[in-house]
């Protein structure tokens, strides 16, 4: 779509990645990482019983599981880039600044938290 957007075609040869500059466009998934990972800040930071915390830590059954490659949980994402559980990375809010923000306050840090959202997270 972004090729058809500047009138390329596959045999200019023009990496995705050039494209990309020149339309500025966010990928989607990068997208929906960030905002699933500024998201597990929020989370993480609240202390009391929310439901939201509740069912982010719900881990369903605990019965027989089916036969096959497992399904992937929301938190395995989280899990998988920060390199523990919400709650441990929560502990470790410095560190996941370098991830694009989401583990520290919101208040204050609106033009400095854009900037590092700009951060590759794949």
């Amino acid at each position: 779509m972004e090729r058809s957007i500047l009138k390329l075609r596959r045999i200019n040869k023009i990496k995705n990645v050039e494209i990309r500059k020149k339309t500025k466009i966010t990928d989607a998934l990068e997208q929906a990482l960030r905002l699933k990972w500024k998201w597990a800040g929020h989370i993480a930071r609240a202390r009391d019983k929310r439901w939201t915390l509740e069912i982010t830590k719900w881990t369903g059954s605990t019965g027989k599981r089916c036969i096959g490659r497992q399904r992937k949980r929301w938190t395995d994402d989280i899990v998988e880039l920060a390199g523990g559980k919400l709650d441990e990375c929560c502990s470790k809010q410095r560190e996941m600044e370098k991830y694009g923000g989401g583990f520290y306050p919101k208040r204050g840090h609106t033009k400095t938290r854009h900037k590092k959202l700009k951060i590759n997270l794949t």
